[in-house]
């Protein structure tokens, strides 16, 4: 018994049923890639360039010496991803040791694509904490810390191009009051409106930072 596979509309792979036989030889030999597909095992076929189907491709296969070939399944994340196919100039791909090689092959394939996706995963995962660690989670502007590891290139960019850099502060009177009128609920709503109409007005080349009173323990600690 073999599983047929098909995607699923979220585009992952899934087995929807079983074939009531196995395909015979005929079939395999036919849709060489469509049998490793759907048997998940590697398949393999001496004359390629006699077969029935083949007949679009056969002067093609002949000019090329394609005796014999493959097909192999890898797997991606434990699911069926791709068909790896492979062609020969002998009938070497029906040896025992040439068929346990197209195999590792096509295991090493899937296991390079899995360090892929899980080298992404965790470069995407770095980089949202890095986001996390730069922005305030209220307002989600770029904070303190962005701020001072922004500004030296600033200053070097306009060092740089001899053009003039302007820092600006925007305090909101009696806000304290609003916390109190209206709760930090509507506290919060103020500035959340307020970063969002901010980053609006925006130009190109004009960056902005949330600094708020949090470690402003002194003078000092408040200067930019």
């Amino acid at each position: 018994m073999v599983c047929s596979v098909t995607r699923s509309p979220t585009a992952r792979l899934r087995r929807t049923r079983r074939l009531r036989q196995p395909l015979d030889q005929h079939e395999s030999q036919q849709l060489l890639g469509v049998s490793a597909w759907k048997t998940l095992v590697l398949q393999t076929v001496d004359d390629y360039a006699s077969l029935a189907r083949l007949k679009p491709w056969r002067a093609f296969a002949l000019r090329g010496g394609w005796q014999s070939a493959a097909a192999a399944p890898i797997r991606r994340a434990g699911e069926l991803f791709a068909v790896l196919f492979l062609v020969s100039g002998d009938n070497a791909v029906s040896d025992g040791d040439t068929r346990r090689m197209i195999s590792q092959l096509a295991n090493n394939m899937g296991r390079a694509l899995d360090e892929i996706d899980l080298k992404a995963a965790l470069r995407a995962k770095r980089e949202h904490q890095s986001m996390i660690a730069r922005h305030d989670k209220l307002t989600n502007l770029p904070n303190r810390r962005a701020f001072e590891e922004t500004l030296p290139l600033s200053l070097a960019h306009a060092s740089r191009h001899a053009m003039v850099l302007g820092i600006g502060m925007l305090d909101l009177d009696n806000f304290k009051q609003i916390n109190e009128r209206f709760g930090h609920a509507g506290g919060d709503t103020v500035l959340r409106t307020l970063a969002r109409r901010l980053r609006g007005a925006l130009r190109c080349g004009t960056a902005i930072s949330w600094r708020g009173l949090a470690g402003m323990n002194s003078p000092r600690s408040s200067m930019i």
